[in-house]
């Protein structure tokens, strides 16, 4: 081969390899990952970064997913849904009681006295979906639904019974969240969970129902210092774009998400949750913490059965497939 020929060749390679790299690059789609609360929190940390580095990797560069945390494309929880749907943000973190009626199926998660753990709600909530058992989400690619660990009663000043709550003026959300507060006979105040901590801190409120990843994630673990055990319902919330983004999106992208997301992504949520409640319910017990946590007597464990269960019975009659979906969840192994 001369030295012309060899020019020539040297060129065709540096050309189709420039031609490919370009195209690799005119290839990866970028999406924007709308976060309402700070990345500092436990879910962003131990859940969403891991699952972003895994999809970014698995995607063979097809894909980057660019986040915006602490509310950066908007901070109003109620405001998640309709940015996806604009367009402002390709995956969001909506909840579902922050859009009453959208996804009516989904309010299962809010009834008191149903679900062991995060893990446990956590990975019903997918398993119901999965079935086709949750209307309002048809027009979306469900990468994640996640349910927080049962709700407790955080307040100002200290609670012993489940007699201490009537009265109280609690920050709570969804319509069946809003009924377990009023049912226990306390007050419901519907809010944002990012409101909640100068609420109480001005003496809007007297506290808050919540789990006790979402205090510290708000900062409400340091006005709301006394903690009673009662088990409300849960916090739920999904991991959601819309389905014809998805489908745009290269074969390698779509896979990538498609292996890491589902009952996995779910149930590491819900481990990470309950985990960290466990951890932060230990710190508030020690001597010294400025803390108090109190679990209900027996008494009071029973008379709350009794009282959360026509809650779940009004949700069950108004659901079309009630039966099916409580079915579910009470035979779900993997809590």
């Amino acid at each position: 081969m001369n030295m012309l020929s060899k020019t020539f060749r040297a060129l065709a390679v540096g050309c189709a390899l420039t031609a490919a790299s370009a195209a690799s690059a005119a290839e990866q789609v970028e999406l924007k990952f709308a976060y309402w609360l700070p990345e500092k929190g436990n879910d962003w940390q131990t859940v969403f970064l891991p699952w972003i580095a895994k999809v970014t990797e698995a995607s063979g560069g097809t894909l980057k997913i660019r986040a915006f945390t602490g509310g950066t494309l908007g901070r109003d929880p109620a405001a998640q849904l309709k940015m996806l749907e604009d367009g402002v943000a390709d995956i969001a973190y909506p909840a579902p009681p922050y859009t009453p009626g959208r996804f009516p199926d989904s309010e299962v998660a809010e009834l008191p006295g149903l679900f062991k753990s995060s893990v446990h709600a956590s990975t019903s909530m997918w398993k119901a979906n999965e079935a086709g058992l949750l209307r309002g989400l048809e027009e979306f690619k469900v990468l994640g639904i996640f349910s927080s660990p049962p709700f407790s009663v955080h307040t100002a000043r200290p609670v012993a019974s489940v007699a201490d709550l009537k009265g109280l003026k609690l920050r709570s959300a969804g319509a069946y969240g809003i009924k377990a507060v009023e049912a226990v006979g306390a007050t419901a105040i519907g809010m944002p969970m990012t409101e909640a901590t100068e609420a109480i801190s001005r003496g809007v409120v007297d506290g808050m129902a919540a789990h006790p990843s979402i205090l510290t994630q708000v900062g409400a673990a340091g006005v709301a210092k006394n903690h009673f055990q009662v088990k409300l319902g849960t916090g739920a919330v999904m991991l959601l774009m819309k389905k014809s983004r998805f489908d745009a999106l290269p074969e390698a992208a779509r896979k990538a998400l498609d292996e890491n997301s589902g009952l996995a992504l779910s149930k590491a949520w819900g481990e990470a949750n309950d985990g960290q409640a466990t951890k932060l319910l230990e710190a508030w017990k020690a001597p010294g913490s400025g803390h108090k946590v109190v679990e209900p007597t027996a008494a009071d464990l029973q008379a709350l059965d009794a009282t959360f269960a026509p809650i779940q019975n009004e949700w069950k009659s108004g659901s079309p497939k009630g039966d099916e979906i409580l079915s579910l969840i009470k035979s779900n192994a993997t809590n």
